[in-house]
């Protein structure tokens, strides 16, 4: 398994750093391989919209974003890591989360890939920072594993938060875990669309789709009632 970190933060060996470093060696040590990407050394232009990505999933700016790019599809599970300015990620951060819209098409190119994050506030807003992160998570159609967060302002001191120095080891190894179940995991054709949260659902038992187990036992009723997402445990999308 092959993980790499994309670190947003603009202060060298930082606090949000620190705890990058942490996750990516725990993960190495769990049998993997790691890297680390570091968006304050590499210039990145922001998405001006223009929609070229969207024949081939190449963005047309060529700029240090394509070493991006590039970590991003060759690598199994992908931890973003930035402090938390103004309730939200850094602006590094949401330059390059942008322009990783090129990798929705011409399919969604990081479905079934593992999404981590953490994230370092001085006081609080780690959680209003993680919904963005949750939800694209959610859209590319990956598996989302807890995120780790601490709280710090000085530089290194995050080595004194207890609470973050558990959860951002927890999260590589939770990386290797949600990785060896996603590939294991044995899915209906109706199931599909809705693989990137099987993780969160109760109908995925024992890594076999509920509604294959059933298709098995020559049940005739169906659980699951139509493709909107009614009967997976999501709200109904048909429109009103």
């Amino acid at each position: 398994m092959k993980t790499i970190g994309i670190l947003g933060s603009t202060r060298k060996g930082g606090n949000t750093e620190i705890m990058l470093d942490v996750a990516l060696e725990e993960a190495q040590q769990n049998g993997g391989s790691a890297s680390k990407i570091v968006l304050r050394d590499k210039v990145i232009a922001p998405c001006d919209g223009c929609m070229g990505c969207a024949p081939t999933g190449e963005c047309v700016i060529q700029d240090d974003m394509q070493e991006v790019y590039q970590g991003i599809r060759e690598a199994d599970a992908i931890i973003w890591a930035s402090p938390v300015y103004y309730w939200s990620m850094t602006g590094l951060t949401k330059t390059a989360l942008d322009r990783t819209f090129a990798l929705n098409f011409p399919k969604l190119q990081q479905a079934g890939k593992i999404g981590g994050l953490i994230l370092v506030a001085g006081i609080r807003g780690c959680v209003s920072a993680a919904n963005p992160f949750h939800m694209y998570f959610i859209y590319n159609h990956m598996f989302a594993a807890e995120f780790a967060w601490g709280y710090a302002g000085e530089k290194g001191a995050i080595k004194n938060d207890l609470r973050a120095k558990l959860s951002k080891a927890a999260a590589g190894r939770q990386d290797r875990r949600l990785n060896t179940r996603c590939r294991h995991s044995r899915v209906c054709e109706r199931c599909q669309p809705f693989s990137h949260v099987f993780h969160l659902q109760p109908h995925v038992r024992r890594g076999i789709c509920v509604g294959l187990r059933r298709r098995k036992r020559g049940h005739q009723k169906r659980r699951f009632r139509n493709d909107h997402g009614q009967g997976h445990g999501l709200p109904d999308a048909r429109p009103v």
